[in-house]
């Protein structure tokens, strides 16, 4: 049995297709790498709407390798001072063709550590979300932005 949501734009689609229409590719750059001419990192994304939001999710290490182990820290850093520039990869209708380019994204709220005092979970809870050993809270790795006034360029779908 083939599982469908519900869509604005279509009347059902399939979850796999609504999971592939809401994934985007994100670069991160070096701050002074404005216009993403030597791409560093390369990541996932997907979009989630939520009541009256659009939200980018991602993971911070796509954002932050160096805080994550992925990257070096050059030495005499900290790696939580070390900033980047963040692209959204996304295919247009360009005229005749199609065509690929990199949007920027600003604006990212992110964890990577969680104040497990905050949590009421139960312990029965907390071992089915993976949480069997003290560390558990320290590994969150999420980010996301707003993109709710939309992307400047129209992103290339079936319609």
């Amino acid at each position: 049995m083939k599982k469908e949501i519900m869509c604005e734009i279509i009347d059902h689609i399939e979850l796999n297709e609504a999971i592939w229409r809401n994934h985007y590719q994100i670069i991160t750059a070096a701050k002074d790498d404005v216009d993403c001419i030597n791409p560093q990192f390369y990541g996932s994304a997907f979009r989630l709407q939520y009541q009256d939001k659009n939200w980018l999710i991602t993971a911070d290490h796509v954002l932050h390798p160096e805080k994550h182990g992925l990257s070096p820290v050059p030495e005499g850093q900290n790696a939580d001072d070390i900033e980047h520039r963040y692209f959204l990869v996304n295919n247009i209708n360009a005229s005749d063709r199609i065509a690929t380019i990199s949007t920027k994204l600003f604006g990212f709220y992110f964890y990577n550590v969680y104040d497990d005092t905050l949590s009421d979970l139960s312990d029965e809870e907390l071992k089915e979300l993976g949480a069997t050993d003290d560390d558990f809270w320290k590994r969150l790795d999420i980010a996301f932005c707003d993109i709710t006034g939309g992307l400047p360029t129209q992103a290339l779908t079936h319609d």
